[in-house]
C-alpha cells in the first residue's frame, strides 16, 4: 500500500483537533509514532491524565487544485466525531436554512416522517433564535406530519417576531433619515437590514435590537442626533457617558414607547483593544458602499468585510447562536466573497485565526463549502456548539469573550485593565448611592482618600493628560 504524506486535522468532539503526518503530539507533549498507509481511518489509543482514552482518527487528504469546487470541512470529519445531536437537532439545523433545495427537501421530509420529540426541536429553534426559518420552511413543506399544536405555536411566534421586526425596521428607516441629513455616514448591522438584503425578508431574523456603524470622527455628533430624536441614553450620569465614549465598546439607547422598548447601540470600533482597530475601521469605510436599507440611504460593507464582521460577531460569543451562524452560511452561500481577497485581509488585519475557526463550525454544522484552506483548523477545547444552550448575554461567563479576539499579549491587558479598572454603569447600581451624589464625584473622593496610595503617584500623570476631574 502506498505511503500518505499528507493529512488534514480533524475534530475531537468538542474539544481536540490534532494533525497526524506520520507521528502525531499529544497532551501533555506525549508522542505516539505510527505509520499511516491508504485504507481508511485508523484509531490510537494512548492513556494520559487528562485523556484516559484519546482516539485520534486519521485519515488521507487530498491535494486540490485552487480550481476545484469549495468542501464542506463536515464530510471530511468521521460521523461519530461530529457534534452529538439526535434526529430534532439534525432536523433543526436542516430547517434553519433560507430556502431548502430539493435534496434538503428530501431529507426533511425523511426526517419528519418518524416520530419526534416536537418540545425539543422548538426548544433548540427558540434558544437559538433561529424558529422564523424553521416556520418558513415547515410552511414550504406543507407542514408534513405537523402535528396542529406545533404550527399553531410556531405561526404565533413568527407572527410575533414579525411584528416586532416591524417596528424595529421603522425605527431604523427613521435613524438613518436623521443620519443621512446630518451627513453623517452609518452603516446598520446585522437586525433587520441582514434580514432584508440576505434573506429578502424582514421577518426571517429574530432581531433584539438596532445596531449601527459609524466612523470614530462622527461618534459624538451621531449621539447628539440620536438624543435629539427621542431616544435617551441608558447612562445616569454624565460620569459614565465620558467613559463610554472614551473606553466603551458601543453607546447604548433606549427609548419607551406605549409599553415597547426600543434598544439602539452605536459602535465606532471593530475589535476593542486591538493594536490594528484603527486600520480595521479606516479599510472597512474605504470599501463601504452607499445603498438604501429599509427606504432609507445607509451604507454597506464589501463583501469581504461584512463576512469578516459577522465571523468576528459570532466567534466573540464563542460560536453559541446558530442563527449567526446560519447568517455566515447563507452569505457564504448566496453571496460568496472573493476568497483569496478575504484571506490576504483577514491575515492582513490579525483575524485569520477567527476567521477560519469560524468558517470551520459552520461548515462543520451547517455544511458550508469552503476553500480547502479552510478545512484545516483547530478549536478552542470546551467550545459550547450547538445543540448546547448559549449562555445569557451578560453574564459572568460572557465578560471576558471579547478578549478571545486579541492576537497580541499587550491587546489583552489592555482589554482586562478595562474591566478591572474602568467603572461600569453596573458599579453605581451595586453602590445604590443617593441620585444627589454623583459617581464621579465618590469615585475620586475614594482615591483621594488613600493618601500616599495610587493616587498621589497618578496624580502628575493624570493632570497631563487632562483626566483628572475637580474635586
Amino acid at each position: 500500500m502506498a505511503e500518505v504524506g499528507a493529512f488534514r486535522k480533524v475534530v475531537l468532539g468538542y474539544y481536540q483537533y490534532h494533525a497526524v503526518p506520520g507521528s502525531g503530539e499529544l497532551p501533555g507533549n506525549q508522542q505516539i509514532d505510527c505509520t499511516v498507509t491508504t485504507g481508511g481511518t485508523r484509531t490510537y489509543h494512548t492513556s494520559t491524565s487528562a485523556h484516559p482514552c484519546l482516539h485520534l482518527f486519521v485519515y488521507p487528504v487530498e491535494r486540490r487544485s485552487t480550481a476545484e469546487p469549495l468542501v464542506s470541512f463536515a464530510k471530511n470529519v468521521p460521523e461519530d466525531m461530529s457534534p452529538q445531536v439526535n434526529r430534532e437537532d439534525r432536523l433543526c439545523l436542516l430547517l434553519c436554512r433560507r430556502q431548502l433545495t430539493l435534496d434538503e427537501q428530501a431529507r426533511a421530509r425523511e426526517f419528519l416522517s418518524a416520530p419526534l420529540q416536537w418540545p425539543l426541536l422548538l426548544e433548540r429553534a427558540y434558544a437559538h433564535g433561529v424558529y422564523p426559518l424553521v416556520y418558513r420552511n415547515l410552511r414550504q413543506l406543507g407542514f408534513s406530519a405537523v402535528p396542529d399544536m406545533v404550527q399553531t405555536e410556531l405561526k404565533r411566534a413568527y407572527m410575533a417576531n414579525a411584528l416586532r421586526n416591524q417596528l424595529l425596521a421603522e425605527d431604523l428607516a427613521r435613524l438613518l433619515h436623521l443620519l443621512s441629513h446630518a451627513d453623517i455616514p452609518v452603516i446598520p448591522l446585522k437586525g433587520i437590514a441582514l434580514a432584508e438584503s440576505l434573506y429578502g425578508d424582514q421577518y426571517a431574523r429574530v432581531c433584539a435590537d438596532v445596531d449601527l456603524l459609524v466612523p470614530p470622527a462622527y461618534c459624538n455628533r451621531a449621539v447628539e442626533v440620536i438624543l435629539s430624536a427621542g431616544y435617551p441614553d441608558v447612562y445616569h450620569d454624565a460620569f459614565f457617558r465620558k467613559l463610554e465614549l472614551r473606553h466603551g465598546r458601543h453607546y447604548s439607547f433606549q427609548r419607551d414607547n406605549a409599553g415597547r422598548c426600543t434598544y439602539i447601540e452605536l459602535h465606532w470600533r471593530l475589535v476593542q483593544y486591538s493594536s490594528r482597530d484603527n486600520d480595521i475601521v479606516a479599510d472597512l469605510w474605504a470599501e463601504a458602499r452607499l445603498t438604501n436599507r429599509c427606504g432609507a440611504p445607509a451604507y454597506t460593507f464589501s463583501s469581504e468585510w461584512e463576512l469578516l464582521y459577522l465571523a468576528l460577531h459570532v466567534a466573540e460569543h464563542r460560536w453559541e447562536g446558530l442563527k449567526w451562524l446560519v447568517d455566515l452560511h447563507e452569505l457564504c452561500t448566496c453571496r460568496p466573497p472573493d476568497w483569496r481577497r478575504l484571506k490576504e485581509k483577514a491575515e492582513q488585519f490579525e483575524l485569520d485565526l477567527v476567521l477560519s475557526q469560524t468558517l470551520a463550525v459552520c461548515s462543520l454544522l451547517l455544511g458550508t463549502r469552503l476553500p480547502d484552506d479552510y478545512n484545516s483548523v483547530s478549536l478552542p477545547a470546551k467550545v459550547r456548539l450547538f445543540p448546547m444552550t448559549p449562555f445569557t448575554a451578560g453574564g459572568f461567563a460572557t465578560a471576558f469573550l471579547p478578549m478571545t479576539l486579541l492576537r497580541r499579549r499587550w491587546d489583552k491587558l489592555r482589554y482586562l485593565a478595562n474591566i478591572v479598572f474602568i467603572p461600569k454603569p453596573a458599579d453605581q447600581d451595586f453602590l445604590n448611592l443617593p441620585a444627589a451624589v454623583s459617581f464621579s464625584t465618590t469615585h475620586c473622593a475614594c482615591c483621594a482618600s488613600s493618601g500616599s496610595g495610587s493616587s498621589r503617584h497618578l496624580r502628575p500623570h493624570l493632570e497631563r493628560r487632562g483626566e483628572l476631574r475637580q474635586l
